[in-house]
């Protein structure tokens, strides 16, 4: 019997390959990998008591044997617990659920002209600065034009100075590095 009659007969035999299925990947919560390849990211230390209790199968025995049960039981049972929001009472007993905006600076550049540039600053008015007294000591120290505009209250600077003026808001308003941001093609960097 040749190859070709084999693959006839299997065929005429009725027997229908498994349809492919939609596969589920499970993804680290630490490194955002999925857990095969946890071992090779930089933070795999912090990443064994999620695999421990997600993705026991991956881990060598060794690895294993190297988590502390403890703190994997206090780790799990604090990803179960939803993060609640806070309640505002409002006159006449109605309920308003409270978000927490986070308290950061967010400095954009965007262009005016061809060769014109606008330095944007938002964010100020959560760390109690005042928007006209931040656009004047601004101007001043780079020595630009600057203006407020919109409500909340952005800050425009004109031309290119963002470096310089994160520089300026974290040392003359005392607002901390890890508070400012640049804004650059609709993703956040650290300013520092």
């Amino acid at each position: 019997m040749s190859a070709e009659e084999e693959v006839v007969e299997a065929g005429e035999a009725g027997e229908e390959e498994p349809k492919p299925f939609p596969i589920v990947v499970k993804y680290c919560k630490v490194c955002n990998l999925p857990p095969e390849y946890c071992r090779y990211g930089d933070k795999f230390d912090q990443c064994l008591p999620w695999l421990a209790a997600n993705a026991p199968d991956v881990l060598t025995d060794e690895e294993k044997a190297g988590i502390d049960m403890e703190k994997l039981s206090v780790e799990v049972e604090e990803e179960k617990k939803p993060a609640e929001p806070e309640v505002k009472l409002l006159p006449g007993g109605k309920k308003k659920k409270v978000v927490k905006a986070a308290k950061e600076v967010i400095i954009s550049v965007s262009t005016r002209n061809k060769k014109k540039f606008i330095t944007t600053i938002k964010g100020l008015e959560m760390f109690d600065i005042k928007p006209k007294e931040a656009a004047k000591t601004i101007a001043k120290k780079l020595g630009t034009g600057a203006s407020i505009n919109g409500n909340p209250p952005a800050l425009d600077i004109q031309g290119d100075v963002s470096y310089d003026a994160a520089e300026v808001v974290r040392d003359k308003f005392k607002v901390p590095e890890d508070a400012i941001f640049f804004l650059r093609d609709g993703e956040k960097e650290e300013a520092f």
